[in-house]
């Protein structure tokens, strides 16, 4: 009986695998840049009212 494993062996299994993980840290990024420019308009807006 043959094991199964979770390692990809395949060439296309494993740039599959990598396209995955960059496409996961660009969207990550992203969505830190959006959180930031949130924040900083956010205090912005609270400095400029007082």
């Amino acid at each position: 009986m043959r094991r199964r494993c979770i390692v990809v062996t395949s060439i296309v299994g494993r740039l599959l695998a990598i396209l995955i993980g960059f496409i996961g840290i660009f969207f990550t990024g992203l969505l830190v840049a959006v959180l930031v420019h949130a924040l900083r308009e956010s205090i912005t807006a609270s400095q400029n009212r007082n």
